[in-house]
């Protein structure tokens, strides 16, 4: 869907089985939420296909909407699975890392990572 007038932001929740997602938009009477989802990735693939599918989620997102602001909820683990931190890190840094492709059009939504 194309960006329509109106500031828009772009929620995220990382994780490696499912990152939820959400853009809201400002209008004449506040706000709307346009699109909200998950991008899903199964077991059965490797790492580097499913980071791959979170990538090209986000990135059609941050196409279609055009937001000013990339809002990330900050991860989450115990101690006692390292490996799931280190995954969900590997999802957050391709998430984070989305933006700056957009630098040479003289767009780049802020990032803010709230806890």
């Amino acid at each position: 869907m194309p960006a329509k007038p109106g500031v828009a932001a772009l929620g995220v929740d990382p994780g490696l089985a499912a990152t939820g997602y959400a853009v809201i938009r400002t209008n004449a009477r506040g706000g709307e939420a346009c699109v909200w989802g998950s991008l899903t990735t199964s077991s059965k693939l490797s790492l580097p296909q499913r980071l791959q599918i979170i990538y090209h989620g986000i990135e059609a997102l941050l196409k279609d909407w055009q937001p000013v602001l990339l809002i990330m909820e900050d991860i989450y683990v115990t101690g006692h699975f390292p490996k799931a931190a280190i995954q969900l890190g590997e999802v957050k840094g391709v998430i984070i890392s989305l933006p700056l492709q957009f630098y040479k059009t003289g767009w780049v939504p802020a990032i803010y990572i709230f806890l």
